[in-house]
């Protein structure tokens, strides 16, 4: 992320980045930081506001992620790779 506080506050925000993209890579763009993860985070030296900055982090991607903007545009790059006139519906873009 682009740094725009404190050095601390910067790395809070590239770490919460870091770990949000991994959780939803391993666990989907829904994932919460369950007792398990925030165990395990806590172990590596993650703070309190560590895991506050990584729960907003995990929010914000996911709403992104789910968007209706982005399923159009990625509906509209899979029309155009397979060539395709018709929208696809739902259950094809699974």
């Amino acid at each position: 992320m682009d740094g725009m506080g404190t050095s601390e506050s910067d790395r809070r925000a590239d770490w919460a980045t870091a770990q949000a993209w991994k959780l939803m890579a391993e666990h989907g763009p829904r994932t919460k930081i369950d007792e398990t993860a925030r165990a395990r985070l806590s172990d590596e030296g993650a703070s309190e506001k560590d895991l506050a900055s990584l729960e907003i982090s995990l929010d914000l991607y996911a709403r992104d992620m789910l968007s209706e903007a982005l399923l159009n545009r990625i509906g509209a790059e899979i029309r155009l790779i397979t060539d395709r006139q018709n929208p696809l519906g739902a259950v094809q873009l699974i």
